[in-house]
Order: structure tokens, then sequence, then C-alpha cells
């Protein structure tokens, strides 16, 4: 059987939504030749066989849900804007009184 990374997808979204358990992860990356940490690109195609480690229930809520679990990000995208107190420059955005 072939998988097919998303967008934003890693390894482990894969395993977790296609096997339910992120141990087979070393199945995944050992048996496509990939390390765990491989930036995946979308639209590769990965091989994959069911783990006997694999967790029915969590593979059937995702597929139920029709989610696609995509947890990654490119490094230029900010999670959280650059606020607080390492961001201020005094006198300028921090004013001591």
């Amino acid at each position: 059987m072939q998988l097919v990374v998303n967008h934003n997808q890693s390894l482990l979204d894969l395993v977790i939504q296609e096997n339910g358990n992120v141990a087979t992860a070393f199945e995944l990356a050992l048996l496509n030749g990939i390390s765990l940490t491989d930036p995946l690109i979308p639209g590769q195609e990965l091989n994959f066989v069911k783990s006997i480690l694999a967790d029915d229930e969590i593979v059937s809520y995702f597929k139920n849900k029709k989610v696609k679990i995509a947890t990654g990000f490119q490094n230029n995208e900010t999670l959280l804007p650059q606020l607080g107190i390492g961001q201020m420059a005094i006198g300028s955005t921090f004013i001591v009184r």
C-alpha cells in the first residue's frame, strides 16, 4: 500500500493517522529508508504496511472524523507573535518610570 504525504505532515503524523501508534514510526522509516526526522515533501509516496502494533480504535476515529493529521510547519511560519520583554527596547517600547 502507498501513502501520499499531505502539506505539513511528518512521519509521526502519518503513523498516528494510519496505525494509531507512534511506536510504528520506526517500522515506516525503515521500510522507506528514511529517518524519523527527515522532512517529507507534499505528494511524496511512502510504502506502508499495517503494523501488528496498530491501534484500530484510533485509526477508525480519525477515518470517521475525516481528519488528516498535519502538525508540521515551515521554519518561516511563526506560531506566536514576537512579543514580551525580550522584544522590547528601553525608552521606545518599554518605558521605565
